[in-house]
């Protein structure tokens, strides 16, 4: 519009006077643009940007993923970042998925939800991360399987359920087929999927249980489980003080008497149960001889043989230190794949994530030398930082457990606190030249810290990993059961309820296997000594069931509930029967000729401990030798003429999808897909890649361009009237 003012004025107006004052407009429209021009003015505008799509895949790799068909994912323009979740005889799937949410991001998962831990917390974490977790679902092999559970030992006439499972690929759940000593029994249907019997076995002697299902599978060695049952003649048993509810519950398992105060003559008897106090000096030697002791009265003072100390008790909040010592070697990341240190940094990322913000926390890496990644510091400073330092670990190097060991030892100096130790445990040929087995046990076993090794890979050296926790004064855990780390640190700052029992030390007879899901009133403030196990402890760290061998004898301490324990029994009864059965010990000890062997499934060894040197056992002490047998296939096997049972892999009796799990997707906002899916998922790709940007468009070209147009037509009307 500025630009027709010029032509116009120069046809409306005739007057020089007129064509001075138009030409005196023009130079200060002029001047005014430029500096408008000069002042940056703009306008605001929404633009798209198409970056590149990418697709993250979290790959579940474990044994149970051989049933669901392997999907094609490959797509054109599509770059595909494939993560592992879990692996091998491990279904830690939660750990996996909760080290992988990043900000913002969008994943889709090929798993069948199957977790060991469930997936309590993941999809608030993805919500808190404005992330979004899809899940791919593809066509499963037909398959069904069978499990029993329930006791494996019992005594005449106690009433026992058992519980028998079929899992499916299908919506076929087929009945099976259930034989007690080769005679059929009567089952009762609880649901679609579960199916019961009750047996109160009238003999002694091993009892076989076999449960059975007829179908044509993918995997054909879980549709057979097998249970021997050892009925054994009741333990006699001395609990002191009165009957009470606790008496009799155990009077059901064993032949129990009743006393105020220790008699003089104990040897009829495999274990005391202690509800008040007592004199020690009488059954010292009782215990220490082999014999069992179980107390569960107020501790209030000092006793040498029970495995905790009172303590006056505080108010102290403060939080763990830990150091994280993770195997970053070769061992773990090319001969085990790449799963192996994938599942070690998993189990580092999970601790730092989960743990309250007062512990203070720090990692090194170790190859043939230890890399410092972070001293201890209260992970309410560097929780973030930590975990992106542990994510980007990379392998390299042979391995040199020692250094490891070592570095953590000089990063902690002679602080108190704890170290745990991620790795496979192997040792290579450079590594025994150089001595990493024995330098390894040297420091751990000057270690004033507590040393916690968890074994990762298929082929963990376990023997080894085992032997540096106890020098170390702590304990082994399989990589399956380093979820119980976060419950055994989640002291000073956890949001939990008072009173919550978890276990500690999955790995003792008496937790093995168990989740204790229970509250109690009250603890007794006590410590756990040298050398104890603290199995059972509230969310609060304080101990609820710690235990420890005093001399040949075991020794177990209940620090909380009343004397009769009555809320544990009434809730988790069997943390009870299961720790008096371990302080009993071996039921058959006074008997001149036993033998006990524990069953076992692929993967893991038959332990066996008797009274005679059989071929295969090594001594342990008087009348007592062990070993492990490694069963040829699974069914009712024999060792030295008793009969014990050997079952399929534990990874592969839960099989197929999950579907109690898949509403973590949807809550997290994402979809399911199906394999025909395919282009819908290129699709949400693009559109999760397109991003509408505001951007500011500046208009100092528009106003210096018309400025420079006046100025020109301002020069052609002086060259054509003549003017300068």
């Amino acid at each position: 519009m500025l630009l027709a003012l010029v032509p116009m004025a120069y046809i409306g107006l005739k007057s020089d006077k007129r064509i001075q004052k138009v030409l005196w407009s023009s130079k200060i429209v002029t001047f005014s643009l430029i500096v408008l021009a000069l002042s940056t003015p703009f306008i605001e505008t929404e633009t798209t940007l198409m970056e590149d799509p990418e697709l993250v895949v979290l790959e579940d790799r474990s044994a149970s993923m051989d049933v669901i068909n392997d999907p094609e994912l490959d797509f054109e323009e599509v770059d595909i970042d494939r993560r592992v979740v879990a692996s091998g005889n491990s279904s830690n799937l939660r750990d996996g998925l909760m080290r992988n949410i990043e900000e913002d991001g969008s994943y889709l998962l090929l798993s069948d939800l199957q977790s060991d831990q469930g997936l309590k917390g993941v999809e608030e974490e993805f919500r808190n991360r404005n992330a979004t977790l899809n899940m791919l679902k593809t066509d499963t092999e037909d398959d069904v399987s069978v499990s029993v559970s329930g006791p494996d030992t019992t005594v005449p006439n106690a009433e026992n359920y058992y519980e028998i499972n079929v899992y499916s690929t299908t919506e076929e759940f087929p009945e099976p087929e259930v034989t007690l000593n080769g005679e059929t029994v009567e089952l009762e249907k609880e649901d679609e999927t579960t199916w019961s019997f009750r047996e109160a076995f009238s003999s002694e002697g091993v009892q076989e249980l076999e449960a059975s299902i007829t179908f044509d599978g993918y995997f054909s060695q879980n549709q057979d489980y097998y249970k021997a049952v050892d009925v054994q003649e009741k333990p006699s048993l001395l609990v002191l003080g009165d009957q009470g509810p606790l008496g009799d519950q155990l009077e059901t398992f064993y032949d129990v008497d009743y006393a105020n105060s220790v008699p003089n003559d104990l040897s009829e008897y495999y274990s005391i149960v202690a509800k008040k106090e007592f004199d020690e000096t009488e059954v010292v030697d009782y215990v220490s001889e082999g014999n069992g002791l179980v107390y569960t009265g107020d501790i209030e003072s000092e006793k040498s043989i029970l495995p905790v100390s009172p303590s006056e008790g505080d108010d102290d909040t403060d939080g763990a230190k830990i150091m994280l010592v993770i195997d970053a070697s070769h061992t773990t990341g090319t001969e085990g794949g790449t799963a192996d240190i994938e599942e070690s940094i998993n189990i580092a990322y999970s601790l730092v994530d989960q743990l309250p913000q007062n512990n203070e926390v720090g990692a090194i890496a170790y190859q043939q030398e230890a890399y410092l990644i972070s001293e201890p510091e209260p992970l309410v400073y560097n929780r973030e930082q930590l975990k992106e330092d542990i994510s980007s670990i990379e392998t390299e190097g042979n391995t040199f457990h020692h250094k490891g060991l070592k570095g953590a030892e000089d990063v902690l100096d002679d602080d108190e606190g704890n170290i745990i130790m991620v790795s496979d445990g192997i040792i290579h040929p450079l590594g025994q030249e150089v001595g990493t087995y024995e330098k390894s046990k040297e420091v751990a076993s000057r270690l004033p810290q507590q040393l916690i090794t968890v074994g990762v890979g298929e082929d963990r050296n376990e023997d080894f990993l085992t032997e540096l926790a106890d020098l170390g004064n702590g304990m082994y855990l399989d990589a399956e059961d380093s979820s119980n780390l976060n419950f055994m640190f989640d002291a000073g700052g956890a949001e939990s309820q008072t009173g919550e029992l978890g276990v500690v030390d999955p790995n003792h007879f008496i937790t093995d296997g168990l989740e204790v899901s229970a509250q109690t009133l009250g603890y007794d403030s006590v410590e756990p000594k040298t050398g104890a196990d603290r199995l059972v402890a509230s969310a609060e760290g304080e101990p609820f069931l710690t235990s420890w061998n005093y001399g040949l004898g075991r020794v177990a301490a209940f620090s909380g509930d009343d004397p009769d324990l009555s809320s544990i029994m009434t809730q988790e009864p069997s943390l009870v029967t299961r720790t008096v059965s371990w302080a009993v010990g071996n039921p058959d000890r006074n008997k001149d000729e036993w033998l006990n062997i524990e069953s076992a499934r692929e993967g893991e060894t038959v332990e066996v401990s008797s009274s005679e040197n059989f071929e295969g056992l090594t001594r342990e002490a008087e009348n007592r030798y062990t070993g492990e047998i490694e069963p040829e296939e699974t069914g009712f096997n024999e060792f030295e003429g008793k009969t014990y049972s050997y079952n399929y892999n534990e990874e592969i009796e839960q099989i197929g999808y999950n579907e109690e799990n898949e509403e973590v997707v949807s809550n997290t906002g994402g979809i399911i897909y199906s394999e025909d899916d395919r282009d819908q998922i290129v699709s949400d790709l693009e559109t999760h890649a397109e991003t509408e940007v505001t951007t500011e468009k500046t208009l100092n070209t528009y106003l210096l361009l018309a400025a420079l147009l006046i100025i020109l037509a301002e020069i052609g009307y002086r060259k054509l009237n003549g003017k300068k």
